[in-house]
């Protein structure tokens, strides 16, 4: 997930539609606008991520959705461990703060460890 605050929201859409747009016509382009800047975050994110584990990562198509945490994490495995990497978007009129907050579940969590184990071992780190 990639998650972000109303303000660093709306301030990020701001940022990317370049034009004057009204505040009512905003909300109806904040939706796809933000799908799309999960969609090219995320998946240079994983991707990096599977690269530098030389492992192939699972995942699925983003979409926006809102709400408070409880109501996000909704279906989220009680056992997950989830890693969260804070994510700031410089622009013109300012800064947006993110979060990317990547879930595993505990099988996932074992492949991931080795697949570092793996990599630390290649650098002569452990």
């Amino acid at each position: 997930m990639l998650l972000f605050s109303e303000r660093d929201s709306l301030s990020l859409v701001k940022a990317i539609l370049t034009e004057q747009i009204p505040l009512e016509m905003l909300s109806e382009l904040e939706e796809e606008a933000l799908t799309e800047v999960g969609n090219v975050v995320l998946s240079a994110c994983l991707a990096t991520f599977a690269d530098l584990l030389n492992n192939k990562m699972t995942t699925s198509i983003p979409y926006c959705l809102r709400g408070s945490p409880d109501e996000l994490l909704d279906g989220v495995e009680a056992d997950a461990e989830v890693l969260f990497i804070c994510v700031d978007f410089i622009h013109d009129q300012g800064e947006a703060r993110g979060f990317i907050s990547l879930m595993f579940n505990v099988d996932s969590v074992k492949n991931i460890v080795s697949a570092i184990d793996a990599y630390l071992e290649k650098l002569g780190i452990v």
